[in-house]
């Protein structure tokens, strides 16, 4: 009965992602289309301008909702990191105010920027009610919240869009949008709030901080790699490259190197299960680096269809106004390549 359930909730999680991935890409395709080279980048800058104070929207929080409540069996037991993570997405909210009138961000079309960035600290608040879900087993009912909410983030990205031609009224709409999400965590905050709150003391939030440090820490690496790039981007150089320079890149990290988790998750079990006596034998050694080689062949062809489709592939997707892309998608292969090779 465990391994079905075990079965059943990787099938649900893996689908899950896969549906949040593919929707996410064509809202992406949608913006393009109706904003320019120009509504693109400022779209991804602020995204980056977000991921880069997501060590304190993040910290960490939800992975230690989710452990701590599996192991007492309490997975609506979440008003501690509710609070907790209200006070740290509060810091990095104001820090990245201080910023942004302290001139480290681009000053065009402002709004749209601050209401991105809010609508991106409000979607991580409402995603604890999945240590809800995780903590209960329930990947699927995880899998249907995480899909209806890309679902109506998509219609209403398509609504607006078709309406107006603006980033702003785009920004205003997602923002909405992600304040509803908030609403089957609020139903649960409810109840425990009533059950826990007098429990609630600023020792416990000092020992939540705490257990969280290393995983912001895992956060802030993740931010900087994958924001830093396009903030310096969009600092010295025109907003419509950015657009570019990020459509080229979504391909990377979003589609090339998806195989390379599953690879990798699959790897380690396998390297785990021929460990003996805290030793390698010989023919462990050459099985392993079979399946090394096999890793960077995938690898390799992957990089080489979309080295060589990448002008089909961006005129397909994202159209004309993109071709520039298709440059930056052919050097970027590299990039991808290498994570077959050093990842395992």
């Amino acid at each position: 009965m465990k391994a079905k359930s075990l079965i059943e909730n990787s099938i649900w999680g893996a689908s899950g992602e896969l549906i949040v991935r593919l929707i996410k890409f064509i809202q992406l395709i949608v913006i393009a289309n109706f904003l320019g080279t120009e509504g693109m980048g400022l779209f991804n800058y602020a995204i980056a301008a977000a991921g880069l104070f997501s060590i304190f929207f993040d910290f960490g929080i939800l992975t230690v909702a989710t452990r701590e409540n599996s192991k007492r069996r309490t997975p609506n037991n979440l008003l501690i990191y509710f609070i907790t993570k209200i006070i740290t997405s509060g810091i990095g909210f104001l820090l990245f105010i201080g910023a942004y009138l302290g001139g480290f961000y681009i000053t065009e079309s402002a709004d749209s920027i601050v209401y991105l960035v809010a609508s991106i600290l409000i979607l991580d608040i409402s995603h604890l009610i999945l240590a809800y879900y995780r903590a209960q087993h329930n990947f699927q009912k995880e899998a249907q919240y995480r899909a209806a909410i890309i679902i109506i983030q998509f219609i209403g990205t398509v609504v607006i869009l078709n309406y107006s031609s603006n980033l702003t009224h785009l920004a205003i709409s997602l923002l909405c949008i992600n304040l509803l999400s908030m609403y089957p965590l609020i139903i649960i905050l409810i109840t425990d709030f009533k059950k826990n709150i007098s429990r609630v003391s600023l020792i416990q939030i000092k020992s939540t901080l705490k257990e969280c440090l290393p995983f912001a820490g895992i956060a802030l690496v993740g931010a900087l790699y994958t924001s830093l790039d396009v903030l310096i981007l969009g600092h010295y150089l025109d907003i419509s490259l950015v657009g570019i320079y990020t459509i080229a890149m979504k391909f990377i990290l979003g589609f090339m190197i998806i195989p390379i988790v599953f690879i990798q998750n699959a790897q380690i079990p396998a390297m785990a299960s021929s460990l003996k006596n805290m030793s390698f034998d010989l023919e462990d050694i050459k099985q392993w680096q079979q399946g090394f080689f096999k890793i960077i062949f995938i690898g390799l062809a992957i990089g080489i269809f979309f080295a060589a489709m990448s002008d089909l592939i961006i005129d397909f997707t994202f159209g004309e106004n993109f071709k520039d892309s298709s440059k930056w998608l052919t050097y970027l292969t590299i990039v991808g390549l290498c994570y077959y090779i050093y990842t395992p």
